[in-house]
């Protein structure tokens, strides 16, 4: 299942290689260097969902960008459509790298109108072929709350921790060391601020820094807009996948160009990417190591047919996924994250009330070690309902 997702990647590579000779940044090993090492790439070239294509969708598109914007032709701006139109039908966020385009294009062509017409003609082009999906669209957006159970808001530590995962992915981790990533993410963006306040780019290399700064900018500009006019959290990390080559472009910039701290600056930069993905290697099981020899112990130790009641939201989604499928498994009103559980695919697990009473003999997952001595023990329903619901069961 995952296979297309590998082969994307590896694609991806490869393009974003002739995206920096086309960048004439082929002399300059980090880019690619920060890529190959990426724990961001690999994380998304190893799960089975459209992140990897999406990927390599961007970098190829980008790709014909440059050709055509220096020598037109009909058959790469057919390819550039083809990619683009294939882009917006893989993820919506594509719609924002799409307008990085548009805007880096003007830009570049401010002084010499008519070469926008062409241009003008190929975006409604693309516009045409996404016609048939917009009430697809339009629906997604009415119910956009109902799609997604992992949706955050997109704040500055939002923005810290996008930033703080595209150099070092601890995504498997970082629900529990989110601060941690945050940090680098801030570190990263004042780096790179800084970099461009003290030292603008080379004049060999403001096209680059141009095309990286509408790129990296821009859509997250546009998702901050639309999220603040929906009233709506609307993104995961994930949804920037294509702004990821453009920061590490700007980064390797920034690193090459820092004068007699280029060589410190460069041998920190693949230390950093070289520890993220030794730890997105070490974690080796979805959000903890400890969850692969828990759940063989459950099905050792305990009836199979036993359902599982979740105290916590942690354990709750790689066990119903990954390593106890088998089992139903149920979750507790009781967590406080403003997730939307009841938009998770499958059965409805959301237990409160008479559901839970009902319930009958269960095993608790009680990864706090707030019941038992383990992380998990044989209860009922009611017993459970008792225990954390002690003044509703008064009510009733």
């Amino acid at each position: 299942m995952r296979l297309f997702s590998a082969l994307c990647g590896l694609a991806s590579l490869g393009a974003f290689y002739a995206l920096c000779q086309r960048l004439d940044l082929g002399r300059s090993l980090l880019p690619i260097s920060l890529a190959c090492l990426s724990s961001f790439w690999i994380h998304l070239s190893q799960d089975g969902r459209t992140y990897s294509l999406l990927l390599l969708i961007v970098l190829l598109a980008t790709c014909q960008l440059l050709a055509l914007e220096r020598r037109w032709s009909m058959r790469r701006g057919l390819a550039y459509a083809a990619l683009s139109a294939a882009g917006l039908y893989t993820h919506n966020f594509y719609a924002f790298f799409l307008a990085a385009n548009m805007a880096y294009i003007c830009f570049e062509h401010r002084r010499m109108p008519r070469l926008l017409r062409p241009w003008g003609v190929l975006w409604l082009l693309i516009a045409s072929a996404y016609l048939p999906w917009l009430s697809s669209l339009s629906s997604q957006v009415r119910n956009w709350a109902a799609i997604s159970a992992l949706q955050q808001p997109f704040d500055l530590g939002q923005l810290a921790y996008l930033f703080g995962n595209m150099a070092a992915d601890t995504g498997f981790l970082g629900f529990i060391h989110q601060g941690w990533t945050k940090a680098l993410g801030a570190a990263v963006a004042t780096s790179l601020a800084l970099s461009a306040w003290r030292r603008p780019p080379e004049p060999g290399q403001r096209r680059a820094w141009s095309l990286c700064c509408f790129h990296l900018l821009l859509p997250l500009a546009l998702a901050w807009s639309l999220e603040t006019a929906l009233g709506q959290p609307l993104t995961q990390t994930r949804y920037f996948t294509s702004i990821s080559p453009f920061l590490y472009i700007m980064a390797a910039m920034a690193i090459d160009g820092a004068g007699r701290w280029a060589g410190v600056a460069r041998a920190l930069a693949i230390a950093v990417v070289l520890a993220g993905a030794a730890a997105y290697a070490a974690s080796g099981a979805y959000l903890d190591p400890r969850l692969a020899r828990l759940s063989a112990a459950i099905d050792a130790s305990m009836d199979r047919r036993l359902p599982l009641v979740h105290l916590d939201p942690y354990y709750y989604t790689p066990m119903r996924y990954y390593y106890l499928a088998h089992r139903p498994h149920f979750l507790t009103p009781r967590e406080d994250k403003k997730l939307n559980w009841a938009a998770v695919p499958g059965y409805p697990a959301v237990l409160s009330g008479p559901r839970l009473d009902s319930l009958g003999p269960c095993l608790m997952i009680d990864p706090g070690r707030e019941f038992f001595d383990s992380r998990y023990g044989s209860a009922t329903g009611q017993t459970i309902s008792r225990v954390l619901f002690p003044s509703s069961q008064k009510t009733r």
